[in-house]
């Protein structure tokens, strides 16, 4: 279940309704994902968790999905 945290997170940095925040919600399906917005994404998830994601990794995290499993892996869920 998505955490209620990195769904307005996420809708913020997008500047859209955190309902449209799904599990499966990517850079692909998501219209105002875009380059930018990515990074905003990134930091802005790397500020709330208290997490620092290596230069590799911030490519990879274009979905929900990603994030999610990246904190996990990161110990931030």
């Amino acid at each position: 279940m998505l955490q209620y945290k990195l769904i307005q997170i996420i809708a913020e940095a997008l500047e859209i309704a955190p309902e449209a925040i799904t599990p499966e919600a990517s850079s692909d399906t998501i219209e105002a994902w875009d380059s930018l917005k990515h990074l905003e994404v990134v930091l802005n998830v790397e500020r709330s968790y208290n997490v620092k994601f290596k230069t590799s990794e911030i490519a990879e995290l274009v979905s929900v999905a990603r994030l999610e499993d990246a904190l996990r892996q990161h110990n931030a869920l």
